[in-house]
Order: C-alpha cells, then sequence, then structure tokens
C-alpha cells in the first residue's frame, strides 16, 4: 500500500491563487482557491475553491484537467467537505479511463452519486440523507475491481458490487461554477480500504543537526514552519557527497490522543545553480542510521517535491507516535 496524496493546508498562507505553495509541496498543477480559518470546522486551515472549470479544480490524481501517466484500479481516498452557506453543493470527481465521470455531490443536506458506462452494469444513481446542512462532511470512497462503497463521517451510506475499471483523473469541485465549497484533510491511497475519520498534522521542525550545509538568510538557522520566499531564506549544500542538513521534529509535535499514524509526507523546494548534475536525496535519520528515502529534483529553477512515507524506514513496519517524533528528516548530496 502507497499513500499517493495526503495534505491538510495547516500552514498556507491567505491568497487568491495557490499555484506557487501547491507547486513548493509537489502538486505541479494550479490551484485557484482561497485559505480561510477553520471556523467553524476541523483544526488548522482549510481551502475554499472558487471554480468548478476543469483547470482551476482541487486535483487528487491528474493535473488540471489532464489525466494521471498511472491508472489505479484500486484506490481509496477522502476529505472533509462542506458546503458553503447558501451555495449549491461540492463534489468528488472520480473519471475511469475510458473517460466515464462518478460525481459524488454533497449539498445543504443530502448526499448523490451518478455514474453511468454504457453497456455495463456498473451504473449508479442514488441519493441519500439527512446531513446536517452546510455542515462539514467527512467523504470517503473505496473503489476496487469488484466493490464500490460510499462512506460520510464513518457511516457506510452506499455501496454495490461490480465488475470495475481503473481510474486516471479525481478532482474537487464546488457545482455550478459557484463559491461553493470547503475542504480539508484529504488523502489518496492506492489499496481498497479507507482510512477513516482522522486529521492532517503539519509537524514543525527544530534547530538544524548535523548540518555541512551553508545557511543564508536573517539569524542563524531555519526552523518552524517557513513559508518559501525563494533566494531570500536557504540552504546551500555543495556538490559533494556527504554534504547533509537534517533537522529534528520539535517536541512533542503529535496530539496525545494519537493511536495510529498512516503516513508520513516530506516536502521541499530545491534547485542547483549550474548546468552540471547533481543529485540530493530526501532522508531520514533513526537511531544514527540513514535512510534514503526519495530524490530531489534536480533542475535549475526551483521545483517542489512531496515524498509520502507509509512505513517508517528504520522497522519497515507501520509508524508509530513515537517513531515519528523520534526521527530526523532533511537532505543528503548523493
Amino acid at each position: 500500500m502507497a499513500t499517493l496524496l495526503q495534505e491538510g493546508f495547516d500552514g498556507w498562507t491567505l491568497t487568491n491563487d495557490h499555484t506557487a505553495q501547491a507547486t513548493a509541496r509537489g502538486f505541479p498543477q494550479h490551484w485557484r482557491s482561497q485559505i480561510v480559518a477553520a471556523a467553524p470546522g476541523r483544526t488548522g486551515n482549510r481551502i475554499q475553491q472558487y471554480w468548478s472549470d476543469s483547470s482551476s479544480r482541487i486535483p487528487m490524481l491528474g493535473t488540471g484537467g489532464a489525466v494521471s501517466p498511472t491508472s489505479y484500479s484500486t484506490l481509496s481516498g477522502g476529505c472533509a467537505l462542506q458546503t458553503a452557506a447558501g451555495q449549491t453543493g461540492a463534489s468528488i470527481r472520480i473519471t475511469d479511463v475510458n473517460g466515464v465521470l462518478m460525481l459524488i455531490s454533497i449539498f445543504a443536506g443530502s448526499w448523490a452519486i451518478s455514474y453511468d458506462p454504457a453497456g455495463t452494469a456498473n451504473d449508479i444513481a442514488a441519493r441519500g440523507g439527512p446531513l446536517a446542512s452546510y455542515a462539514e462532511n467527512y467523504v470517503e470512497f473505496e473503489w476496487s475491481p469488484s466493490t464500490f462503497s460510499l462512506y460520510i463521517n464513518n457511516a457506510l451510506v452506499y455501496t454495490k458490487s461490480w465488475t470495475g475499471v481503473a481510474v486516471n483523473l479525481i478532482a474537487l469541485a464546488s457545482l455550478a461554477g459557484e463559491n461553493g465549497m470547503f475542504v480539508d484533510d484529504m488523502y489518496l491511497q492506492d489499496t481498497g480500504t479507507r482510512r477513516g475519520m482522522h486529521r492532517i498534522v503539519l509537524l514543525s521542525k527544530g534547530t538544524a543537526t548535523d548540518n555541512t550545509g551553508t545557511y543564508t538568510g536573517a539569524g542563524t538557522n531555519i526552523t518552524g514552519t517557513n513559508s518559501f520566499d525563494g533566494d531570500t531564506t536557504y540552504y546551500t549544500l555543495a556538490n559533494a557527497a556527504g554534504q547533509q542538513l537534517m533537522f529534528p521534529i520539535t517536541a512533542t509535535p503529535l496530539p496525545a490522543t494519537v493511536d495510529t499514524v498512516h503516513a508520513v509526507t516530506l516536502t521541499a523546494q530545491s534547485r542547483k545553480t549550474d548546468a552540471g548534475t547533481y543529485d540530493a536525496n530526501f532522508q531520514v535519520t533513526r537511531s544514527a542510521t540513514d535512510y534514503n528515502v526519495g530524490a530531489m529534483p534536480n533542475a535549475v529553477s526551483y521545483a517542489g517535491v512531496a515524498v509520502n512515507l507509509t512505513t517508517d524506514p528504520s522497522t519497515s513496519a507501520a509508524w508509530t507516535k513515537a517513531g515519528v517524533e523520534a526521527m530526523e528528516f532533511g537532505f543528503k548530496g548523493a
């Protein structure tokens, strides 16, 4: 099982165009949305989606209306969705490899699914409720070759046995081109079993340790959950194997009530300063042992990348709260 995407929108800044922030987190597509405070709703920030055209939907799989180069016959995913007061509704749009759209809609007080692949017995036309009017609901789906299921707030509201086909495009969008929905804590994974209601926590980094790079910027270090500011605040690693930059997680980063960690996502932006080849990797350190967990972009312009770790590289088993809090993460020249 692999986590393909998880995002809680905490740490995003208020703007009407999230292209740069999405790119910084490894999502290379156009997002036209606005961050709003999570009130009422879940903890931290959430995002409000303003337009429903294909270039500005919030993508979960594929980019800006273009299909993913990889298709998946088994998927599960979800997010917290809320229809804005006075608006029509919010939706999850799942498109299969034949171009047929499944539309999962959340209205002010009800839900609906529509899916009509011609010439098959896989068609779905269902509606249900009630849901609390204009309230936040956690909506999840399970898609496999044999079954489709829809859950709202951990309750199974619809299921169908079918002969399913693969999926290569998923996006979130308001209905009727309105300023219609709020989104939080979204995820996607290549397994047919959903996570259940959960939250995505933004972890802050402490003062850099084991640093053989050169810091440029205000103060003497990068700490906390910094916003990307280009060539103003950054570290430089020379083109030499072994140069590295590692950060600890700050004390007690996860709530005391955490009992399951589904995945850890590392995000960063980097660039090289000349036309030569320079390889650098994401690195996780546990108990003085280093683990290479993914490559950084090798480009002269800044590029974002996200590495999703479903298991603890030091144990090859599921993450634990203690394991997350004990790790250091950063970058190392290859």
